[in-house]
């Protein structure tokens, strides 16, 4: 090796806890082995997609585009202007009707687009994008609307929502390479897809620009990993991979292959990690209260997320029926007061929950008459992928990012994209 490459490889050792490597990459996209190359373009972050209007407010001067490029409004920013959709399912921005078809907002100088939903009969606080704002009516008849901003942009908006401000800054850094890495997964996968990712945890938490401390120390950890990416040697050639995360495991992190099926089993994703998340979790994260819903409920919820479920008339039972081997609840049957039954992946049962009244499937099910009661839980999230209380456990006690990375997902590599 060169003697000044095996400096630079020195250093990021040193600095990043593993070595860095430079690769043509591309990403397995489903278990038939298919590959698409990753293109380092504008990730598109969902927004709002059932609202019928919003407002927004461009800080400095602004334009409205066509898809096309065409500009059709352009003058000074500052004040609020209410988009919305009209009885025709064409759009309109302000007083100014602009019809059918995909509108974008943007500024012509350094600044951000700040918007505002309807929520209860008034406007929610506003929340800051860079980038520009894109506007449509999807088939429901709703304002999509879509945030187009770079990728180390994002990443930085990404990490104060999904860890707290305390943790350590290699926690942060091991966050931000799976933050970046997640995102330039799904673009590549969702090309033909109207956007990307959502700014919600069913994606990354996106609150859009942040101020303060934990905005500062993202930006850092952000500028510090810039381009890195987590990869795994395929047997097709170097491949990005979807690096799954969730709050806190448990204890054990669990296969991808007992939540998904739309996602590759490999090496890097088969769980059974070690954790001592317990040492530092929060109250709730770790351990959590039991948890007692109706049988009407439970059935409602269910119906509402599966409508081939009400075929099940309510819900009597709910069954183990397999385990991981850590023993979490992988499968549940559900029987209803039809007599029929029906086998569901116990996190698709958690999120027909709410990911926040189940906050994980490791739980122990009790019949309680009209009502079910979840008891014993033990941990927050899918449990996939990296722990993030377990991250953050392994930063304390001196581990650097690297290292917290290939311990969470086996057989990674850091790999400099760009």
């Amino acid at each position: 090796m060169h003697k000044l490459l095996r400096l630079v490889v020195g250093l990021l050792v040193v600095v990043f806890g593993a070595g860095c490597r430079k690769t043509t990459m591309s990403c397995a996209t489903g278990s038939g082995g298919e590959q698409s190359l990753v293109t380092v373009r504008d990730v598109r972050v969902l927004l709002a997609d059932r609202d019928r209007q919003c407002r927004v407010r461009v800080e400095g001067p602004l334009q409205l585009k066509s898809r096309s490029g065409r500009t059709l409004i352009e003058g000074d920013g500052g004040s609020w202007v209410v988009v919305s959709v009209d009885d025709q399912r064409g759009i309109r921005f302000g007083d100014r009707m602009l019809g059918a078809g995909v509108f974008e907002l943007g500024t012509e100088r350094f600044g951000a687009i700040e918007m505002s939903r309807r929520e209860a009969g008034r406007w929610s606080s506003p929340r800051r994008y860079a980038g520009t704002l894109r506007f449509s009516v999807n088939a429901a008849g709703g304002l999509r609307v879509i945030n187009l901003v770079g990728v180390e942009i994002y990443v930085a908006c990404v990490l104060p929502g999904e860890i707290y401000r305390h943790f350590h800054t290699q926690a942060y850094r091991a966050q931000a390479v799976a933050a970046r890495t997640y995102a330039l997964y799904q673009m590549a996968s969702r090309e033909q897809k109207p956007y990307d990712v959502s700014a919600t945890e069913s994606s990354q938490v996106y609150p859009g620009l942040g101020v303060g401390r934990a905005a500062q120390r993202a930006r850092e950890a952000v500028d510090f990993t810039r381009g890195i990416v987590a990869t795994w040697t395929s047997p097709h050639g170097e491949q990005i991979f979807c690096t799954y995360y969730s709050s806190c495991c448990g204890g054990m992190t669990q296969d991808v292959a007992n939540c998904r099926q739309d996602v590759p089993s490999i090496p890097p994703l088969a769980g059974s990690v070690p954790c001592k998340c317990s040492r530092v979790a929060a109250l709730g994260a770790y351990r959590w209260k039991a948890v007692r819903i109706s049988k009407s409920q439970v059935t409602s919820r269910l119906v509402a997320r599966h409508q081939h479920l009400n075929k099940l008339g309510r819900i009597e039972s709910i069954d183990v029926v397999k385990r991981t081997n850590w023993g979490r609840p992988k499968v549940l049957r559900l029987v209803g007061s039809s007599g029929r039954n029906h086998n569901m992946v116990a996190e698709d049962f958690r999120l027909a929950m709410g990911s926040r009244t189940l906050r994980s499937t490791s739980f122990k099910i009790r019949n309680d008459g009209e009502h079910f009661e979840f008891v014993e839980g033990r941990g927050f999230g899918h449990g996939m992928g990296m722990c993030q209380w377990g991250m953050q456990e392994m930063a304390l006690r001196g581990h650097r990012a690297g290292a917290i990375l290939k311990h969470y997902y086996p057989g990674m590599h850091l790999t400099r994209a760009y």
